[in-house]
């Protein structure tokens, strides 16, 4: 009843004391404190849920009043005497937490902010006096430390403490005894009794599991803000200080509170200045500071600076190394800190280098307060087995020992207390203790001197742990903090006023060049981090000049005002002539050979400034592209080929991966910058890359394209170009030659494309050569690339394009038979708007496997239109002079009059779909070469000829292992006639066959641009090798003497007498001569002299008459398909005799004709039988199609279903899931309402206990 009567009295007086803060009362805090004072009289067990409600209102509406800095102060009397007064542990943890609250506002400053410190100094030593005497605190917390830690302030009141002549801060941390100090220990007396008491009234068990999570929030506070009292002090002790409680606090509530090694690591974080915002608040104390300094307090400052002008001039002349511990005075950290602050003067411009002295102050101190050595145990941690805390007793679990450094102040601990109980997730604390103590590192060994660096040797495993770590997470680490940094100074380029802040680290450190007495020359200085330079450009050479070593100039985070500060420091005239200014030229970019990278990821404005620099000096430029996709890139290479069309000399030379889109770029970018654009070329043929190149470096063209040779033992990985200006071109750019070596014929002609589609109207002189490889979509984007450029009506006076095939090509007729088949395909839709004086394709293909032939073909020049005469007889004479050397070119194909397709054939179905799709071209003959029976013969028809010669030698080849009989047809049997017309081939045997050609000198190539020529073949067995060729010839003369009709119209040959007609080797002369008597040897008689001279045995007439069509008026073939013979008309013979033989002659043949009808029965029943085949494997593949949809079908249910399963399983989950969230939060609820059950009852007991004192001391009182 009496408590809820005192909590109700409470509420109200609280609503009360808000209603008295809204009007301004000035006697709210004496209100707040009798009735503060009446409850813990009446009812003390309630004191814990009032205060920190009370206590909350209080510093709710501090805002609110008149005199902010009086009621500041009162509301820190007043939290102090509530901290005094509090029972529990839990209740002064709250009163603590919100003491800190209040002095940490900045909104209060001056002598009131001192005050309130000094009040939290007195309450400091009272608290910590407590602690002490609880043995389950004293573990945690010494008293040193809680009196240390509760001294973070703002740094006005630190400055405000200074100025008042209260002394250092250093003063009140080394604890001066004064007599105000004496007088606050006897007070501190008075209360002792009340608080022994109140300690042996609620001395808890010493087995009780302790938890400190009501102690972290308030000291992680202080902490935060401690890093500015560090930076203004820059004394040791505070160091030490921080280190130590840091260390004590990684130690003992790591694996207790929740969070709390985050917040230590985060803490780490902002007071090494990883991050952006310290650094940034670091700096605007600085210019806070300066600001103060430059009203009126320059004197003081000189003061504290403890120098005067002369000494810090003479201070300034000194290294700018010495600040980074190169050379340090002492060991001592006093006078190493006194050096520091001594060496930078005060300025704007020295910020920076502020911020690095207090980073290195803070590493130093922190290595000897030992928390490096926390750091290290926290990185190589073990999980432990148990995760509970307890100390009593101290071995029943895993334990850490504590670091044995003497800057710890362990020694008033007992011996018992030797190891304390570690509980630490492991997984995730060791991971960021690790990336921390890296962090540690590279900042030591940046900032730190040689005598402090080399205690961190100590460690050569966490050092190689921190490497590889380096290799796998911290590289992510530091690439996102090095973004941050960039996003950060692209935000501050639109401040005009505000200096640019570096992130850690830096890739590149340009220090000052000190050249204060003015001499001449100067150096340039740079200290490239070795750490960042093997993690990111590893493996690379040295170029030394000047006694500097430099690996790399990095200049992707540099502005232009920041290189040309960089020029305008190294003391150097902008002369070329100058013998310094060309070494630092040579420092910065160098040869060739020299340099390694430029990373063009720049501004425009920084690489023209170099490049138009470059390009004054006269020196060359390598540039080696880091992001070929960067748009930035293409925008500067735009850029700087602007520049070069005004400038006079310099070389450019590109590598690009994908260079396609990139050098389209570059030479639009070209032809924007000139008004004229002349193309000319000297490359041709098979060495068209090398020949260009060798030309484009001697030539005086202003613009050229060359390959830039690779070092030796190097393999160059991407193409290479180099573009030349030269000084005497007076009327503009000149494309001398263009040779380039690439697989990717596309992107090639996507340049040529881009030239032509820059000037339209004009007409081009255009030599180029390329050399592609043989796939099939390289060939397919030469050609799409030749029909684009046709479309545009563009004129190409010379263009050659060599192919040279990968060695992998199985046969050179599959190749011209692709090149033939795209050529139709795209060229012929541009038919119309094609002008190509001479478009030729030279295809070179490789040694095969089994033959050593070379084939040289030429494109279709059907489709030139008007102009094919000249382009045929230009690609014959080369042709021609190709095939002149037996020795290289074995055989030689033109493909342009009588375009002959050879492929291996392989049964009579892949026949008929050759001849099907053959059928649709009118410029082949394929579909008359397929075999007859399946075998796996080849036969090559190798053709040559040329329009100026009578003869046309005609080579076949039987590369099978079948003897093979054949007969050549022709469409054209006026002006063709072909001798030997058929016969018989061995197995790897060739035949020379004389292809005769009647027509009148001044023929077109039109007239005989669609001759065919047919061959049709067969194999026999070795059985009729003896006697085939003489039954053949004795056919073929009993045929010719049936009296057929010889047609005045044919074209007859005669052949010699002492040469055998069947014999496949002997090429048979034949003079051809039409309308006119033949000489004596040779005759080609009309029909009626034909008739008169048939009893000349020393000649062989023969007819071409079967098969002629008096209709059409011309013939269609030269013979019988079915038989393979021609007939043969012979003059009679007088006498008995003569006819007998004649008889005889008849009766064979009858016997031979049969026997031919009974091998052609056999192979029409052969052929029947191949048909049933194939109908029975098209029938069992369209049960295998049918059989894949059925399985298709049932593979498709079973995923539908499998799905449907994983669904179903995803929702178990989700229940299972939110079910042990329902478990756990009733467990939560349980342990919770216990632990108010135990508390409350806890609460009751106190409050009985204050009760009886209360009623003691009323006793004594009366």
């Amino acid at each position: 009843m009496l408590q809820t009567g005192i909590q109700a009295l409470a509420s109200a007086s609280l609503v009360e004391l808000r209603y008295h803060s809204l009007h301004r009362s000035v006697g709210l805090f004496d209100s707040a404190r009798e009735l503060l004072a009446a409850i813990l009289n009446y009812e003390p067990a309630s004191v814990g849920v009032c205060v920190a409600h009370s206590l909350v209102a209080l510093v709710a509406n501090t805002h609110l009043m008149d005199d902010r800095k009086q009621q500041h102060m009162h509301a820190t009397v007043l939290l102090r005497t509530l901290c005094l007064t509090c029972p529990t542990l839990a209740a002064q943890a709250n009163a603590l937490d919100a003491l800190v609250c209040v002095l940490l506002d900045p909104r209060v400053k001056g002598p009131e902010g001192y005050q309130s410190f000094r009040y939290v100094h007195d309450l400091a030593d009272q608290i910590g006096h407590r602690f002490l005497a609880s043995p389950r605190c004293r573990c945690l917390f010494s008293r040193s430390s809680v009196s240390r830690l509760l001294y973070g302030l703002t740094p006005a009141i630190v400055a405000q403490a200074s100025k008042d002549g209260e002394g250092d801060v250093a003063r009140l941390l080394v604890r001066d005894h004064s007599d105000e100090e004496r007088e606050r220990e006897r007070e501190r007396d008075r209360l002792g009794n009340l608080d022994s008491r109140i300690r042996s009234l609620h001395s808890p068990s010493p087995h009780t599991t302790f938890s400190g999570d009501m102690l972290v929030p308030p000291l992680l506070r202080v902490a935060r803000c401690f890093s500015g009292l560090i930076y203004f002090t820059a004394k040791q002790d505070c160091f030490e200080a921080l280190g130590r409680a840091l260390s004590l606090l990684a130690l003992s509530e790591c694996g207790q509170v929740p969070g709390s090694c985050d917040s230590l690591l985060d803490l780490m974080y902002s007071l090494l200045g990883t991050r952006q915002e310290t650094r940034q608040q670091l700096l605007g104390w600085v210019r806070e500071r300066d600001h103060y300094r430059g009203r009126g307090g320059r004197g003081r400052a000189r003061e504290l600076m403890r120098g005067t002008d002369k000494d810090r001039e003479k201070e300034r002349g000194q290294d700018q190394e010495t600040w980074k511990g190169a050379s340090a005075p002492s060991t001592d950290l006093r006078q190493y800190v006194t050096v520091v602050s001594q060496l930078f003067p005060y300025t704007l411009s020295d910020r920076h280098n502020l911020v690095n002295s207090y980073l290195s102050v803070v590493l130093l101190s922190f290595l000897k307060a030992g928390l490096f050595d926390v750091l290290i145990r926290l990185a190589s941690a073990v999980p432990p087995a148990d995760t509970s805390l307890c100390l009593n007793p101290p071995d029943s679990h895993y334990g850490m020992p504590l670091p044995s450094s003497p800057a710890l102040g362990m020694g008033s601990l007992s011996p018992s207390m030797g190891r304390v109980p570690v509980a630490v997730q492991c997984a995730d604390v060791s991971h960021e203790a690790t990336i921390l103590v890296y962090i540690i590192l590279a900042m030591a060994d940046e900032l730190l001197p040689g005598e402090y660096r080399s205690q961190f040797n100590a460690f050569p495993r966490l050092v190689s742990e921190a490497a590889s770590l380096s290799d796998r997470h911290s590289l992510s680490f530091r690439s996102a903090l090095l973004l941050r940094n960039i996003q950060y100074l692209r935000e501050r380029e639109r401040e005009k006023d505000a200096d640019p802040v570096y992130g850690l680290p830096r890739q590149v450190d340009i220090s000052r060049v000190s050249d204060s007495k003015g001499k001449g020359g100067g150096k340039l200085c740079m200290s490239v981090s070795e750490r960042v330079l093997q993690e990111s450009l590893p493996g690379h050479g040295v170029a030394d000049t000047q006694g500097h070593s430099v690996r790399h100039l990095l200049v992707g985070h540099m502005g232009r005002k920041e290189f040309l500060a960089l020029l305008k420091r190294s003391g150097l005239k902008q002369d070329p002539y100058n013998a310094d200014w060309a070494a630092v030229s040579d420092l910065l970019i160098g040869p060739w050979q020299e340099i390694e990278y430029l990373e063009l990821s720049v501004r425009k404005g920084v690489f023209k400034a170099l490049f138009k620099y470059l390009m004054d000096s006269d020196k060359g430029f390598f540039v080696q592209a880091l992001s070929p996709a960067s748009p930035m890139l293409v925008r500067t290479v735009l850029d700087l080929f602007t520049l070069l069309g005004s400038s006079d000399t310099g070389v450019l030379v590109l590598s690009q991966s994908r260079f396609g889109p990139f050098l389209l770029s570059c030479l639009h970018a070209v032809l924007q910058a000139e008004e004229t654009l002349t193309h000319t070329a000297e490359a041709s043929g098979a060495g068209g890359a090398g020949t260009s190149a060798g030309q484009g470096q001697g030539t005086d063209s202003p613009l050229s394209y060359q390959n830039r040779s690779p070092s030796p033992g190097q393999t160059p990985k991407t193409p290479s170009y180099a573009l030349r200006r030269s000084a005497e071109s007076e009327e503009g750019l000149m494309l001398s030659s263009m040779g380039v070596r690439t697989t990717h014929a596309r992107c090639f002609f996507s340049v040529i494309n881009a030239l032509l589609l820059t000037r339209r109207g004009s007409d081009y002189m255009m030599r180029t050569s390329v050399t592609i490889d043989s796939r099939k979509h390289t060939m397919w984007g030469l050609l799409s690339a030749v029909s684009e450029t046709s479309r545009r009506q563009y004129l190409i006076r010379a263009m050659t394009v060599s192919l040279q095939p990968s060695p992998h090509t199985e046969c050179p007729a599959t190749l011209l038979e692709k090149v033939l088949t795209m050529s139709e395909t795209h060229v012929s839709r541009a038919t119309k708007y094609l002008a190509i004086l001479h478009l030729r394709t030279i295809l070179m293909v490789n040694p095969c496997r089994d033959t050593k032939t070379w084939t040289i073909g030429l494109l279709n020049t059907q489709l030139l239109g008007a102009r094919a005469d000249e382009v045929t007889r230009t690609a014959l004479s080369c042709i021609v002079e190709a095939a002149q050397d037996p020795a290289t070119l074995e055989v030689v194909v033109n493909s342009i009059d009588y375009n002959i397709v050879l492929s291996k054939r392989d049964g009579e179905r892949g026949g008929e779909r050759d001849r099907d799709r053959h059928r649709r071209r009118d410029s082949d003959i394929g579909s008359s070469l397929a075999p007859v029976k399946r075998t796996e013969a080849l036969l090559l028809l190798l053709l040559a000829n040329t329009l100026h010669n009578g003869q046309i030698p005609l080579v076949l080849r039987n590369t099978s292992d079948d003897h093979l009989m054949y007969k050549i047809l022709t469409t054209r049997p006026r002006m063709y006639v072909v001798r030997p017309p058929c016969g018989i081939l061995r197995p790897k045997e060739s035949a020379s066959i004389t292809i005769l050609i009647a027509m009148p000198p001044d023929t077109s190539v039109s007239t005989v641009a669609d001759t065919r020529f047919r061959v049709d073949y067969y194999a026999v067995g070795d059985a009729a090798n003896s006697g085939l060729a003489s039954q053949l010839r004795e056919v073929l003369e009993r045929d010719g003497g049936r009296g057929n009709t010889i047609m005045p119209q044919i074209v007859r040959g005669l052949f010699s007498d002492n040469k055998p007609a069947h014999h496949p080797r002997i090429t048979l002369p034949v003079v051809i001569k039409e309308g006119s008597a033949p000489p004596s040897a040779f005759n080609t008689p009309s029909p009626s002299q034909a008739r008169k001279r048939g009893g000349d045995r020393d000649a062989l007439s023969l007819s071409m008459s079967r098969g002629y069509s008096h209709r059409r008026g011309s013939s269609v073939g030269l013979g019988n398909q079915e038989s393979g013979m021609y007939r043969m008309t012979m003059p009679p013979k007088a006498g008995e005799a003569e006819r007998e033989r004649q008889r005889e002659r008849e009766e064979r043949c009858e016997r031979d004709r049969a026997e031919l009808e009974r091998m052609h029965r056999d192979l029409e029943a052969a052929l029947m039988e191949a048909e049933t085949q194939t109908q029975r494997a098209d029938s069992i593949t369209e049960r295998l199609h049918e059989v894949e949809h059925a399985a298709e079908s049932e593979r498709a249910a079973t995923a539908h279903k499998m799905s449907r399963l994983e669904r179903d399983r995803d929702v178990l989950k989700v229940k299972l899931t939110d079910a042990e969230r329902e478990r756990e939060r009733e467990r939560t609820e349980v342990k919770h309402e216990r632990e108010r059950s135990v508390e409350m009852n806890e609460r009751k007991v106190a409050a009985e206990m204050d009760a009886m004192g209360y009623k003691a001391r009323a006793t004594r009182m009366t």
